[in-house]
């Protein structure tokens, strides 16, 4: 079985760590102890095995990425999520090692911490990926 998430995980990092995002937040895979908002995070990944493929060539993966700010306002979020969702959707994210499908936008939501300062966004997208 080939490990498809790392690359994945690496292809979406490349993909957000460009300056139509990191002029708004900086992105992280492992956000750092001292870090403090605004940021943007990959979080949750999960993989199914796509169509009849059951040895790990091909996998459907959903990846969810974090956006936290701390404003007086919810339009910051949303500025950020929109520089995200641009940086993604659409994209074909492959690379010398992996194949990806086009990403697809799937749901995004958001939420006021309970400091009643922090704004936080969450995004799914999804892909199909498989060795180069």
């Amino acid at each position: 079985m080939t490990d498809l998430m790392t690359p994945t995980q690496d292809a979406f990092y490349d993909a957000l760590n460009k300056p139509a995002v990191t002029a708004l937040a900086p992105v992280f895979q492992h956000v750092p102890d001292e870090a403090q908002p605004p940021m943007v995070v990959i979080g949750q990944m999960s993989a199914q095995p796509y169509a009849d493929t059951k040895d790990g060539s091909m996998d459907e993966i959903t990846v969810e990425v974090i956006t936290l700010v701390r404003q007086p306002r919810r339009s910051a979020l949303f500025e950020v999520m929109a520089a995200t969702r641009s940086a993604l959707e659409g994209h074909d994210l492959s690379t010398d090692e992996l194949v990806l499908s086009p990403i697809k936008f799937l749901s995004m939501d958001d939420d006021l911490a309970e400091d009643g300062q922090t704004y936080i966004g969450s995004q799914r997208f999804s892909t199909i990926a498989q060795p180069a």
